[in-house]
C-alpha cells in the first residue's frame, strides 16, 4: 500500500522534473538549421568551384598582345533552389572591373544560369618586380544561405614575358603561382632552403636543388604513376606555363617502355600565362584524359621524364647536384584551403635544369596515385 504523504509529495516533484525535462527538450530542439545556400558558383576556367578567381597580365605586351594572358575570368551561377532568385549587385575590391553580365539587378530561374566576367586590370612601372594583387568579388542577392557570397581574386602582374631587356628574369616565381592559386601544400622546408646555395638567376629559391632526387616540403617522390581508381579515367589540366616561346606538349609512356603517347599541347602563344589554351584554340584550355592500364610516367617535349633515370643529369651534376640528380619534374599533392584532394597532384616541370624554376609547366592531374615499385 502506497503511503499517501510520500505519494502526496512525489506528485508535485514529478510534476516539477516533468517541466524541467519539458524544457530542456524545448531547448535541445530550438536551435533553428543552418539554411541551405540556393546557388552554387562554378569557375568556367578550371571547373572548380567558384570561391577563387585567377589572372595574370603582363605589362609590357601590345594590344591585343602578342603574348596570351589570362587576364579575364568567369564565374557561372547556378540557381539549384526551387524559387527565382533575386540578383542585386556585384561588388569588387581590388583591380578588377566587371566587364560581362546581365544588367543588374536581375531574377535568375531555377535550374538558370548566369555568367559574370572580371578583367585584371593591375598597371605598374615596367620596373615594378613581378607582384601578386588580391581582391574581392562579392555576389549579393536575396539567397537566404548566402546573401553577400565572397569570391577570392588572385592575379599576378609581371613586367615583361620571361625577361626584361636586361635579360633578367620577370616571371613570377613557384612561391607566387602557388599562393595565387590558393595551394596550402608546402613547396619545401627551412632545410631545403638551406640545402645549396649560389643558385642561378631566374630561380625559385629554395625549390632550385639543381635536379637532386630529394623531397622538398610535402613533395611525392615516384617515377611512376596508376590510377587510383582504374574504373575512372585520369584527367589532365594544364594550369600555368613560364617557359620560351614555343608549344609544349605533355606525353605519357607505360612503365617498361619507350613508347610515347601524347597527352596535350598547349598553345604557343600562351607560353607565359595561367591556363593556357589549347593548341590552335582560343576557346578551350589545355586539358585531357585518359584511361592508363597499368603503371605509367610523365615526359615534356620528349626529353623530360617522371623517371630521374632517365633525365640528361650532366648540367645538375655541372650545377652542384650531390646525386643523385635528374629531378625535372616534381609533384606535390594537392591540398586548398587545408583540405587535401584526393588522388590529386600538381606536376611542376623544368627543362633541362635551366634555371630549376619548375613553373615552366605546371599541371593538375587527378585520379593518381605512385606506382608499386
Amino acid at each position: 500500500m502506497l503511503n499517501p504523504v510520500r505519494n502526496a509529495l512525489a506528485r508535485p516533484l514529478a510534476a516539477a522534473l516533468g517541466l524541467t525535462a519539458l524544457l530542456i527538450g524545448c531547448a535541445q530542439t530550438s536551435v533553428p538549421a543552418p539554411t541551405p545556400q540556393l546557388f552554387t558558383v562554378e569557375n568556367v576556367d578550371s571547373g572548380s568551384d567558384g570561391t577563387r578567381l585567377v589572372f595574370n597580365r603582363i605589362g609590357a605586351l601590345a594590344s591585343p598582345p602578342a603574348v596570351g594572358v589570362h587576364n579575364r575570368g568567369t564565374l557561372r551561377l547556378h540557381n539549384t533552389g526551387t524559387d527565382t532568385l533575386h540578383l542585386s549587385s556585384l561588388g569588387v575590391d581590388g583591380p578588377w572591373t566587371v566587364t560581362s553580365t546581365p544588367a543588374l539587378p536581375t531574377d535568375v530561374t531555377a535550374g538558370a544560369s548566369v555568367d559574370v566576367t572580371l578583367t585584371f586590370t593591375a598597371e605598374a612601372t615596367l620596373t615594378t618586380p613581378t607582384t601578386l594583387f588580391a581582391g574581392t568579388l562579392t555576389i549579393n542577392s536575396d539567397d537566404p544561405g548566402a546573401s553577400a557570397f565572397p569570391v577570392t581574386l588572385s592575379g599576378l602582374w609581371q613586367p615583361y614575358p620571361e625577361r626584361d631587356p636586361n635579360g633578367q628574369y620577370t616571371e613570377p616565381t613557384l612561391q607566387q603561382i602557388h599562393d595565387a592559386m590558393g595551394w596550402t601544400f608546402a613547396l619545401n622546408t627551412a632545410s631545403d632552403a638551406a640545402a645549396l646555395s649560389g643558385v642561378n638567376n631566374g630561380s625559385n629559391v629554395p625549390i632550385n636543388q639543381r635536379g637532386w632526387v630529394h623531397a622538398q616540403g610535402d613533395e611525392v617522390l615516384s617515377a611512376y604513376w596508376q590510377a587510383a581508381d582504374a574504373a575512372q579515367p585520369v584527367t589532365v589540366q594544364e594550369v600555368g606555363a613560364w617557359s620560351s616561346s614555343d608549344a609544349s606538349t605533355l606525353y605519357r609512356y607505360a612503365r617498361g617502355t619507350s613508347t610515347l603517347v601524347k597527352v596535350l599541347t598547349h598553345s604557343a602563344t600562351d607560353y607565359q600565362s595561367l591556363f593556357p589554351h589549347a593548341d590552335g584554340s582560343t576557346t578551350k584550355f589545355a586539358q585531357a584524359s585518359f584511361t592508363p592500364s597499368g603503371a605509367f610516367g610523365f615526359n615534356m617535349d620528349g626529353y623530360e621524364y617522371s623517371d630521374p633515370a632517365n633525365n640528361d643529369q650532366a648540367k645538375d651534376r655541372a650545377n652542384g647536384c650531390p646525386g643523385p640528380c635528374g629531378q625535372h619534374l616534381r609533384f606535390w599533392p594537392l591540398t586548398a584551403g587545408g583540405q587535401v584532394m584526393p588522388g590529386a597532384y600538381v606536376m611542376g616541370v623544368d627543362y633541362q635544369s635551366m634555371n630549376d624554376d619548375y613553373q615552366d609547366d605546371l599541371f593538375i592531374i587527378r585520379n593518381i596515385t605512385p606506382a608499386t615499385p
